[in-house]
């Protein structure tokens, strides 16, 4: 019987272990996504074309889901409409094409890199 309850509390013991290892782990992996996220809007602040500064200003983050486990960040301009116009070119009015500017796709690509460093390097 003494051998049993010593079983079950080491049982217990590892159980606990793993769940404290899997919200630290979630915390971290959190804290990542945020750090990323906050460099990438600096990033397209500083990469993002400039007519009159508003649409450079414009880049925000913002929380979409967040639990225990998850965090969802989206990034997006304020200028909304123009994201996708610059980003992807678009006809003239008179015919003729205005060519694209990247500048989002190549920090999404960077950020995506960055995450993976920053979740291999922390966990």
């Amino acid at each position: 019987m003494a051998d049993s309850i010593k079983i079950d509390d080491l049982a217990a013991e590892i159980n606990r272990l793993v769940e404290d290892y899997g919200k630290q782990c979630a915390e971290t992996t959190k804290e990542c996504v945020n750090n990323v996220a906050k460099k990438t809007v600096s990033k397209l602040k500083q990469t993002s074309p400039v007519n009159t500064g508003k649409y450079k200003k414009g880049w925000k983050k913002t929380v979409v889901k967040e639990n225990s486990t998850s965090l969802v960040i989206a990034i997006h301009d304020t200028k909304y409409s123009l994201v996708h116009l610059l980003e992807k070119g678009h006809q003239k009015r008179g015919g003729g094409r205005v060519a694209a500017i990247k500048h989002v796709e190549p920090a999404e690509q960077a950020a995506i890199a960055e995450l993976e460093r920053e979740i291999t390097s922390r966990l």
